[in-house]
């Protein structure tokens, strides 16, 4: 099962590198991709390889930004209980702290912090998590689960 989720998310990397020039990773610094190439494996894979939480594709509107106050609105496109894709032409440096509103339970809206993991040019940004408490874990797992649903 983790090999075809690896395999799966290569050709998903594969196919958003592909549309970019320009690739913002963390612990890479900015990388100059052109259409028909891609950023070194080597890259791509530790990318691959940091996921420790299986993601689960979505779209959920959200609001976010670089203070509580999420003044932005965007899309989150895959999540897990470790992180975010964060579809927006918004620039943000890699290892930036942003914060994202989200509904995670009836209870009322809760504040997520992130870090940026890595930046694509025009199509978004690849959050981690931090400082999560148990019940955001357990309530992420839940929403997690319900999108993993046939």
């Amino acid at each position: 099962m983790m090999k075809q989720f690896i395999a799966r998310t290569r050709i998903f990397n594969e196919q958003i590198l592909h549309r970019c020039d320009n690739v913002r990773v963390k612990g890479v610094g900015l990388k100059q991709v052109s259409s028909a190439s891609l950023i070194s494996q080597a890259v791509l894979q530790n990318m691959i390889e940091a996921r420790r939480h299986p993601r689960v594709k979505a779209s959920i509107p959200i609001d976010w930004g670089l203070t509580t106050e999420c003044a932005r609105s965007d899309r989150i496109t895959s999540f897990s209980i470790g992180g975010c894709f964060l579809q927006t032409v918004e620039t943000v440096d890699a290892w930036s702290i942003i914060f994202i509103r989200f509904y995670l339970s009836t209870t009322g809206e809760r504040i997520i912090k992130g870090e940026v993991k890595y930046h694509l040019e025009n199509v978004g940004l690849g959050v981690e998590f931090i400082e999560l408490t148990d019940e955001d874990k357990r309530n992420f797992q839940i929403l997690v689960d319900y999108y993993h649903q046939p």
